[in-house]
């Protein structure tokens, strides 16, 4: 009796964990989407470039990124903001477009969102893959 009723609670929840992914992307406005892969033969290299990985023994975490148009020159003050459910960190680029995050985090859900008010914002899902990456974020301009 109770395996009739765990099929259906599961599918509930796996549709409300859509639903929630699709609630988040649309609360930050109308933003292009990317999927942070470390292979970027699986990465839409027209919006997110990784560089480079690092491994820590620790629950460090570096985030080193360079925001860039669409000639690769850089764009100063975007606002970054990586968060999850329960955190949320942002910070400006400097004058080169670049920004670097190195803190505890525990991998669980960071996404990252790019916005400044000359360009598409952009939301990068799953954004922590090892201990420290570099990457290139493309915006376009509006």
């Amino acid at each position: 009796m109770k395996a009739i009723y765990f099929i259906p609670a599961l599918l509930f929840l796996i549709s409300c964990a859509s639903t929630r992914e699709k609630i988040i992307v649309r609360e930050h406005g109308e933003c292009n989407v990317a999927y942070l892969n470390m292979d970027n033969a699986k990465n839409d290299t027209t919006r997110i470039r990784f560089i480079k990985a690092a491994v820590f023994d620790t629950t460090a975490t570096l985030i080193h990124g360079y925001i860039i148009d669409s000639s690769f020159a850089p764009i100063q003050n975007s606002e970054v903001t990586l968060f999850n459910r329960d955190q949320r960190i942002t910070l400006l680029t400097n004058s080169e477009g670049e920004f670097e995050i190195f803190q505890n985090l525990y991998p669980a859900g960071w996404n990252l969102l790019v916005k400044n008010p000359d360009y598409i914002c952009l939301y990068i899902v799953d954004v922590i893959k090892t201990g420290g990456q570099w990457f290139y974020i493309k915006l376009q301009h509006k």
